[in-house]
């Protein structure tokens, strides 16, 4: 391409990228107008162009001292000025010197330590206004006038001129391009360093700057970074709006995350027991993803179709139990029909029963079943074996839909009083305690670490809340103006950040988790599988169901169980939420749900059937957030996970001291919920005191003793010994069945059974008598969100009316008296389980038997024995003045102002004694009683 084809364009002007146009020769205006404005000739057209600016001159200074470091005639802004005034250099020579420089510094670097700044100054200004200027005709450029200009002879001056030419090997032809890149350069330098000056850049040094290719990358960056920290912050902002206005749809994480953990705490625990060789990584994800998937199914249907209560399902420890029984009996049953006999040892290694970990029995697992058409069941693939387990869930299932259905759960739970709850709910939370000690056994920094968070953001940071978004309050139509962040997620916040914290501490291969050869076979976290990504489960799909009789009975053990958990779980949910307690038929239809999961998950296979979780319930309890919403959401993100086994098994590399974490702080929630129910039972009562303690003492006492029992339970029949056994090994049967029995057959005190008010206006005496069912019926009519037994009601009853009888209410009661002609009604509101707590005492006159009997016998009494104390105080007082005259007629001297009294007068005490008590010997008593 031909120089002029690369410089001018169709119009005949010059064009380079970045610059404006300007027309090349002959009319040069705009490349006049640009330097003036960039290199601050000033904005006058008029101005001249033939000697240097101000700034100019500063770089030319600058540069030209760098370049040249000779300190002989150092180069000044003073003598630059005065070369560029009278040789009128003008600012293209200024930039073609510019260039030779460069070249210089390039191609003959020692030319530059020779000679002096001032020097090169003057002699590339004249070189360059030769190559611009000297044309023969009237710009010539003479050598004397530079001389003179420069103050310097003729002689050296030329001497200067051969020996640049000879340094730049007279190469002083010069592309436009060049001369433009040079501009550009100076024009950057100038608005800089004018800029830099003043502290402020003006529009003409942006407009400079924006061209620098150097300023453009900076620029470009700065912009590239500032976007992307826009986008980032926009992202995050518009993540903290959706997630405060829509922090129902984020809170089922916390659910997921606990129902995750005890989902695998089953497993791991069960899982070793298995008669048969057991099962390699990939069945485990199956079963596990297999569990997920009917746990979200049974838990949808719970929320919507069932109790309707913010209710998580999972496989609780009473599935574990029987599963336990049955399985370790069929990992013996070879030996055992060779005896005739069960060894019950076995029991000792359930991690419930003795502080032996609960992969012992991994170790003594032997063959399986003994089946009529297979010699070696062992050998059978575990996907191809019947599995009992599987079979007794299904008839737990089945039980428990007839329970529901039949409506043996709502009477049950309606003749369940605190003298049953407080109990029950103290011994579900305890009897996860030697589990919860095993896995937190593999590493208790890490669980102590869980559960301090846990406790210091559910109790100690409960109130800090974010002020910057509203919270929308369910049916109210109101927000709070704040959201208490941390007491919402202290359950799944703990939860992460100690979960992320041991996957760093994997990572960096920091031992941190102690695990023995048997634990770690327990453990999953080190299992290298391929399961599939997806998988939808199917009935039948690689084991059935096997029924036979002992499955029957560990079955019927199971449905007894777990419906008496998930009575109590129910209770425990409105307890914490401060809701009403259910009604008998949300009783019955969530253990209907509960049976349809159960039938689901013994037609899938699973270890175990499904039932209320108390641990995810008492989380609920921790953060108050109960959102039947986002219950459902993690039971529909369950279904999602047990449709991806390779999904489902990255919840086996939670941490097993996590798992060990989240039970002591859930199920302890538990037993401090059962203790509160103990405010609402006369607890002084020896009959209660006796019930309580036998029923939680045997429920910790029976399985204990089974687990060291040298005598097996034979009653002739292992159907029948599997049922008694399974049972007995329960602590919550045990401490349901126990309390439940004994409440409702013993007899109680007469105080328990009705109450009886005599209240005194001091013009007439008012009563009222009422018995147990008469306080039920008054109960239902006056306080219809609660259901709470008849006891309880008695109880607070007394509770309140005692302080208040004695003239100091509590601060939550109200007390008001309204007369009516037929008699006296006494109106009391107060609070009890959190809600409103009213009644009504209707009071009529008393008859003349009663006021004799409770008034004027009692004040006749108290008479008399007023009447025994002031003889006796006469009496002391009569000897008193005797010893003290007796003190004196020896000579003795009383020192002390208070012994000397005067002497006692009995006339005088007792006749203003009488007078006094007149007004009490003036009441008329048939007055009293005012018909």
């Amino acid at each position: 391409m031909e120089l002029d084809e690369l410089l001018l364009d169709e119009e005949g002007a010059f064009s380079l990228s970045g610059f404006q146009e300007f027309t090349f020769l002959p009319r040069h205006q705009q490349l006049s107008e640009r330097v003036r404005k960039r290199l601050y000739y000033g904005w006058d057209k008029d101005c001249s162009l033939d000697n240097l600016s101000s700034p100019v001159a500063d770089i030319a200074v600058e540069l030209l001292q760098k370049v040249a470091p000779s300190p002989i005639r150092r180069l000044q802004k003073k003598y630059v000025s005065h070369v560029s005034r009278e040789a009128c250099i003008s600012p293209c020579s200024m930039m073609l010197a510019l260039v030779y420089i460069e070249r210089l510094r390039h191609r003959n670097p020692e030319y530059l330590q020779q000679i002096s700044s001032s020097d090169l100054f003057l002699i590339s200004m004249m070189v360059a206004s030769k190559y611009l200027y000297d044309e023969g005709e009237e710009e010539e450029v003479f050598n004397d006038e530079w001389g003179a200009a420069g103050k310097v002879d003729v002689q050296t001056i030329n001497t200067l001129e051969m020996n640049f030419l000879s340094a730049i090997d007279w190469s002083l032809f010069t592309d436009p391009r060049e001369l433009f890149e040079v501009l550009s350069w100076l024009e950057g330098r100038v608005a800089e360093k004018q800029g830099m000056w003043r502290g402020w850049f003006t529009y003409t040094d942006l407009c400079v700057l924006m061209e620098q290719s150097m300023w453009q990358h900076v620029l470009g960056q700065f912009y590239q970074q500032v976007v992307k920290l826009a986008c980032l912050l926009g992202v995050v902002y518009l993540t903290g709006f959706a997630a405060i206005f829509a922090s129902i749809t984020v809170v089922h994480r916390s659910h997921l995350a606990v129902q995750s953990s005890l989902l695998c705490i089953f497993h791991l625990l069960l899982l070793p027991t298995l008669p048969q060789e057991p099962p390699h990584a990939q069945t485990t994800s199956k079963l596990l993803a297999q569990s997920l998937f009917v746990c979200g199914i049974s838990t949808v249907l719970q929320t919507t179709l069932g109790s309707r209560l913010p209710l998580v399902q999972i496989p609780s420890f009473e599935y574990l139990v029987p599963a336990m029984v049955l399985s370790s009996h069929l990992s013996r049953s070879a030996s055992t029909d060779r005896n005739g006999l069960m060894g019950m040892g076995m029991l000792a290694h359930f991690p419930f029963c003795s502080q032996q970990p609960p992969y012992c029995i991994l170790l003594d697992a032997a063959t399986g079943a003994q089946d009529p058409h297979v010699s070696d069941p062992s050998k059978i693939p575990f996907q191809a074996q019947p599995w009992p387990i599987s079979g007794a869930v299904l008839i737990s299932g089945l039980i428990q839909l007839m329970f529901g259905v039949s409506g043996v759960c709502g009477w049950a739970a309606r003749h369940c009083g605190p003298m049953v709850l407080a109990p029950s709910l103290s011994i579900i939370g305890l009897s996860a305690y030697k589990e919860a000690a095993f896995f937190c056994s593999t590493n208790w920094g890490v669980a102590l670490l869980l559960m301090l968070l846990a406790v210091t953001f559910s109790q100690h940071l409960r109130s800090c809340r974010l002020p910057f978004c509203a919270w929308p309050r369910a049916r109210v139509g109101s927000t709070e103006y704040s959201v208490p962040t941390l007491r919402t997620f202290s359950v799944l916040l703990p939860f992460a950040g100690v979960c992320s914290v041991c996957a760093i501490l994997s990572y960096f291969r920091i031992p941190w988790e102690s695990l023995d050869v048997a634990m770690a076979q327990l453990s999953w976290a080190n299992s290298t599988f391929n399961a599939p990504w997806i998988h939808i489960p199917s009935a039948g799909e690689w084991r059935w169901p096997l029924f036979t009789p002992r499955a029957l009975a560990v079955g019927i053990a199971m449905a007894i169980g777990c419906s008496m958990n998930s009575v109590g779980c129910y209770v425990l949910c409105g307890r914490l939420l401060r809701v009403p307690r259910l009604p008998p038929h949300a009783c019955n239809r969530g253990l209907c749900m509960e049976g349809l999961g159960s039938l689901l998950a013994g037609l899938l296979g699973t270890p175990g059937g499904t039932a209320s979780s108390i641990a995810n319930t008492c989380a609920t309890g921790l953060t108050q957030a109960g959102s039947r919403l986002s219950v459902q959401i993690s039971g529909l993100v369950c279904m999602v996970l047990g449709m991806s086994p390779r999904l489902a098994g990255l919840l086996t590399h939670i941490p097993l001291a996590v798992h060990g974490g989240v039970l002591c702080v859930t199920y302890a929630v538990a037993v401090g919920t059962g203790i509160s129910y103990f405010q609402y039972t006369d607890i002084d009562s020896g009959r209660n005191i006796f019930i309580v303690g036998f029923a939680m003492f045997m429920a910790l006492l029976v399985p204990r003793w089974f687990s060291t029992a040298l005598a097996p339970l034979a009653t002739g029949w292992v159907p029948l010994d599997l049922l008694f056994l399974s049972l007995l090994m329960a602590p919550v049967f045990l401490t349901g069945f126990l309390s439940f029995f004994l409440e409702n057959t013993v007899s109680v005190c007469f105080r328990n059974t009705g109450y009886i008010l005599l209240i005194s206006d001091l013009s007439s005496v008012w009563y009222e008598s009422a018995d147990a069912e008469a306080v039920g019926q008054r109960s239902k009519e006056l306080n219809k969100r609660l259901t709470v037994h008849v006891s309880s009601f008695l109880n607070h009853l007394c509770n309140l009316m005692c302080p208040l009888l004695a003239g100091q209410p509590g601060a939550t009661t109200a007390f008001s008296c309204h007369h009516s002609p037929s008699g006296l009604r006494l109106h009391v509101k107060s609070e009890l389980s959190g809600l409103p707590f009213y009644w009504d005492f209707h009071c009529c006159p008393a008859p003349l038997e009663m006021v004799s009997r409770h008034l004027v016998r009692p004040l006749i009494q108290m008479s008399l024995a007023l009447q025994r104390q002031v003889e006796e105080l006469v009496s002391l007082l009569l000897q008193k003045d005797a010893e003290i005259e007796d003190y004196r007629e020896s000579g003795a001297t009383l020192s002390r102002d208070r012994l000397r009294t005067k002497p006692f007068r009995e006339e005088t005490f007792q006749r203003n004694f009488m007078a006094e008590c007149s007004l009490l010997s003036s009441v008329n008593i048939p007055k009293l009683y005012d018909v």
